[in-house]
């Protein structure tokens, strides 16, 4: 139930977007909301079931505006409080993402490579990258020392391997059939 639930409200603000401008600053102003979410302070007020729905909806309306908060959010966050939802948030957070990830032709990759790249290397892979999958790259590096050497890349469920430590698990395959 909660994909669904976070699927379905990320989906409803996505459609509520006129611009791939408001679908960015959606997308900044959720992760900001997010996190002032989670502020201790904040949280207890939100939590408290003294408080009703209603009182802990307009305070959240006020903080928002006077943050100055997208007015399409703001209302967003108003409802998802009302219906009790407040809860899934980082599930709604997570599921727009993606969804804007898709209406603006981005591509997350993960690059696992045994060292940090360098600005040469990180712009090359990038570019390649972008060329291949026709969208705009978006690049999250890790570094894995157990890879020794090479590059391991993930884009969503593909995975392609060209690390020396997968090289050599395959030539020890190859040897061990041998015998």
């Amino acid at each position: 139930m909660r994909s669904r639930l976070g699927h379905r409200y990320a989906r409803t603000l996505m459609l509520l977007t006129e611009s791939e401008e408001e679908v960015r600053e959606i997308r900044q102003q959720l992760r900001d909301a997010l996190e002032a979410l989670r502020e201790p302070t904040l949280r207890g007020f939100l939590e408290n079931p003294a408080v009703s729905a209603y009182k802990r909806a307009d305070a959240l309306v006020e903080v928002f505006d006077k943050g100055g908060m997208n007015r399409r959010l703001t209302m967003f966050m108003k409802l998802v409080e009302l219906k009790g939802r407040m809860r899934y948030l980082e599930e709604i957070v997570e599921e727009f993402e993606t969804l804007a990830r898709q209406r603006l032709g981005e591509q997350v990759v993960v690059a696992e490579s045994a060292y940090p790249l360098d600005d040469e290397e990180r712009e090359a892979l990038v570019d390649v990258l972008g060329r291949r999958v026709g969208k705009r790259v978006i690049l999250r590096e890790k570094v894995v020392p157990e890879l020794m050497a090479g590059l391991r890349l993930k884009m969503g469920d593909l995975v392609m391997d060209a690390s020396a430590k997968m090289r050599l698990e395959a030539l020890e395959r190859e040897l061990v059939r041998e015998d």
